[in-house]
């Protein structure tokens, strides 16, 4: 018996070791199984960290490329790349883990690239004690690009060219236009001659206007003076000039078109995709001609806008020629100066143009708004009689209107001088590459 009781006893140590081993396949199944599904999902994590870094990127170097006044050359670029990477991973990562990162940029054009990035890490196991590796490696990739040409978008400028434009750009072109020949600080253009000569007297029929006669405008070009148009003009410019980088490999996605207004509403350039000739045309905008004493010109806006409504089509996603992303770059200083019903000879300042900014953005329109405010002159019987009695801020004023007609806040720029007028104009465009050209390759 006691053989018997003797295999008995060591069948029983088998069953025991066997189930043993049973139970802890099933542990490592268990926890393999655990850590495939952490690090699927880990995997994912990253993915969506790699996603928004390298938009992100993409947007802070579009960003930096167009609002700096010169080019950045590529390792810049780069650089800014990497460190808008990380710190974007660094405040998106949860735990002590931060993943390995790499990041690379690919120049497309002068203003445009791609921002690659990849992430890695290992998984943490779960019972890592019974698995042969310390974790499951894991990579996520993503390209962000400003495809050139992957959207088609159409541009529209919408520039205020009245009287009130030929203020100067600067305080200092303010008081040397004050203390120049024409001794006149506002609205005083007047290429026709309609007022006479910078050096005749005002006749007492017109001194009631409180103006000098005189041609402004070429008393300031003959004096070196920069009014607000000059700097506009060549904002709008150095804007088609960058443009036309963006668009080098495939203009044809890319259309723009030129108006202008005060007492007459002129389409100085149709639509085009043709972004040499819209530079050259941007070159030619001036003040308009004076109108004959004693209007002496309007500031049309609500009619400038409605003109654009009336002219708009094939608005859109951007997928094609028929379904264009529409940006209006509504250029004004904020005023509408109109015809009293009750004198056909009197000015009536107004703010009432938001209803025709409105009815743009409800079509599908992106509205950019870029505010050229008046520089206080309380010298100017006009400026007193007509500007003055405004609110300065909030509804009821300039820059409360303009506010408003933006699509937005990212939008709207104030631009209080000459050169601040070039930097909203940079800033507009980089707003416009950045809403219409983004996108992100996997």
């Amino acid at each position: 018996m006691s053989g018997f009781w003797s295999f008995h006893n060591s069948r029983n140590g088998s069953v025991s070791l066997m189930a043993a081993l049973s139970t802890s396949v099933a542990i490592i199944g268990v926890a393999a199984a655990i850590n495939i599904g952490a690090a699927i999902q880990d995997k994912k994590t990253l993915q969506n960290i790699a996603d928004a870094a390298a938009l992100q990127a993409e947007k802070t170097v579009q960003a930096a490329q167009t609002n700096t006044s010169s080019t950045m050359n590529q390792s810049d670029v780069a650089a800014l790349a990497q460190t808008t990477v990380q710190n974007y991973v660094a405040a998106n990562t949860t735990g002590s883990t931060l993943p390995d990162i790499q990041v690379s940029y690919t120049a497309e054009s002068t203003y445009s690239g791609n921002v690659s990035v990849t992430l890695s890490r290992k998984t943490s196991l779960f019972m890592a004690g019974f698995l042969p590796n310390s974790g499951i490696p894991v990579t996520a990739t993503a390209t962000a690009t400003m495809t050139l040409g992957n959207s088609y978008i159409q541009i529209i400028f919408l520039v205020d060219i009245s009287n009130s434009m030929g203020i100067g750009g600067t305080p200092a072109d303010i008081s040397a236009l004050e203390n120049s020949a024409a001794q006149c600080a506002f609205a005083c253009h007047d290429p026709n001659g309609y007022r006479g000569s910078c050096t005749q007297k005002s006749s007492s029929s017109y001194g009631s206007f409180g103006l000098p006669p005189c041609n402004t405008r070429v008393t300031a070009q003959q004096a070196g003076i920069n009014l607000k148009i000059d700097y506009v003009n060549q904002a709008i410019q150095t804007f088609m000039a960058q443009l036309v980088e963006y668009a080098n490999k495939d203009q044809n996605h890319i259309t723009t078109s030129i108006t202008t207004y005060g007492t007459t509403i002129q389409q100085l350039q149709p639509s085009t995709t043709d972004l040499a000739t819209a530079s050259s045309v941007a070159s030619t905008i001036d003040l308009e001609t004076a109108v004959p004493m004693p209007v002496l010109g309007y500031t049309r806006t609500s009619d400038a806008l409605n003109t654009i409504a009336s002219q708009l089509t094939n608005i859109g996603q951007g997928t094609s020629e028929n379904s264009q992303r529409t940006y209006l770059v509504f250029i004004s200083d904020g005023a509408q100066d109109i015809k009293s019903n009750a004198n056909s000879y009197q000015h009536i300042v107004t703010v009432d143009y938001q209803s025709a900014c409105t009815q743009l953005k409800q079509m599908g329109v992106t509205l950019l708004s870029v505010w050229v405010p008046y520089y206080p002159i309380y010298g100017s019987q006009q400026y007193n009689t007509l500007i003055a009695p405004l609110p300065t801020t909030g509804t009821g004023s300039m820059e409360g209107a303009m506010q408003s007609c933006a699509t937005s806040s990212d939008y709207y720029f104030e631009a209080d001088d000459g050169p601040a007028i070039q930097n909203a104009l940079k800033s507009s465009l980089s707003s416009i590459i950045i809403s219409s050209g983004l996108r992100l390759i996997k």
